[in-house]
């Protein structure tokens, strides 16, 4: 059985097929709402992805307010330590949506812990380390 490909960045890891987050051997509890934001914003690392694309991937055809992503991001941010002045993973691009800035590694799971293999770059990541 396959699983899904995992995502790296910094040290952290972010494991969709079994939706949740780890820091290093420890795992970070999320909401499922704001682990979903997660993972749509890492998966367009590098992107500006809209406050509406947000709200149509997360919450489709439901009719929620801006507040409930601005929720979501700031359980993120107190998850990731990310700060919004001075951002490491997730940037606010005032009025109009969010961009994960952090560099952002693809691998099997097995490599995502540590064991053999090497990591593949994710297209659109940017190409600061953190």
């Amino acid at each position: 059985m396959l699983s899904a490909p995992q995502f790296v960045f910094a040290s952290f890891r972010l494991d969709p097929g079994n939706a949740c987050v780890w820091r290093g051997t420890e795992m970070l509890t999320l909401t499922p709402k704001a682990f979903t934001v997660l993972q749509y914003l890492v998966a367009h690392s590098g992107q500006l992805v809209t406050k509406e694309a947000l709200l149509s991937a997360v919450w489709p055809e439901m009719t929620v307010s801006e507040a409930v992503l601005k929720v979501c991001l700031s359980e993120i941010r107190k998850a990731l330590g990310d700060i919004v002045k001075t951002p490491r993973f997730i940037a606010t691009v005032h009025r109009r949506g969010y961009r994960f800035i952090a560099s952002v590694e693809e691998a099997e799971p097995a490599e995502a812990q540590g064991t053999a293999g090497t990591l593949q770059r994710f297209p659109g990541a940017a190409t600061v380390r953190v």
